[in-house]
This record gives structure tokens, sequence and C-alpha cells, in this order.
């Protein structure tokens, strides 16, 4: 995690941070910078038109209800956004909390932070 470079280096040079490769890309082609507007213009396309059916009941074109479970831990500022569209959280990612902290975690503070996590979606 992390770059192990300086960042005046960097200054007034033109990047990309791709998060989806783990990558800094510095002053990249022209042809490459248009490839990574387009991509995001896609995402944020992709993301109107999820926040446009997130209302809508989880159902298929049948009529058949489906279970909507959460894949936990990863941010919770929308998690708590979510509320009542779940039905249950699937995959309760553990590991986040503790990578963010600088040290080895202990018995009772690890319950703590899970039992708080899992009150804030309930």
């Amino acid at each position: 995690m992390g770059a192990d470079i300086q960042p005046s280096v960097l200054h007034r040079r033109t990047l990309i941070v791709d998060g989806y490769r783990g990558e800094l890309l510095v002053d990249p082609e022209p042809v490459l910078l248009q490839e990574y507007q387009r991509l995001i213009s896609e995402e944020i396309e992709l993301s109107r038109l999820a926040e446009d059916d997130v209302n809508l009941p989880a159902q298929l074109k049948s009529g058949e209800r489906i279970k909507v479970m959460l894949n936990a831990g990863l941010s919770p500022e929308h998690e708590e956004k979510l509320g009542s569209r779940i039905d249950g959280i699937g995959l309760y990612r553990t590991e986040i909390p503790f990578m963010l902290q600088s040290g080895f975690p202990v018995g009772r503070r690890t319950g703590g932070a899970v039992s708080g996590d899992a009150a804030n979606v309930q």
C-alpha cells in the first residue's frame, strides 16, 4: 500500500489513479487519457442507471422476489443509507477495519468493531 515516490515529483503532472488495477499513470499518452475519460463517463452512466432502480423491488420479470444481501464492511457510509433496502448481510468483510489500524487487534476491540458495524445496517 502506498507509492514510493515524492509528491513534489508529481507536481504539475497529469496523473491517472487506476483503483481497479492499483496503478498510478504519470503523464499518460493522449489516447490513454481519452480512454480513461470514456471509462469514467461509462461508469457514471452505469451508476445513474443503478441509482434510478435502487428503490424498485428486487424481483425477476416474472414477479418472483429476490433477496438482496449486503457485502458489509467495505463502506459504512453507503451501508447506512441502504437500511431497509437489504434483506440481510451476505458477507461481512472483517479485514478492512483492521487493515486501517496501526496495530494488531485484540479480542475485545475486535468484537466491538464487528458488533458496531452490524448495528449500523440493521
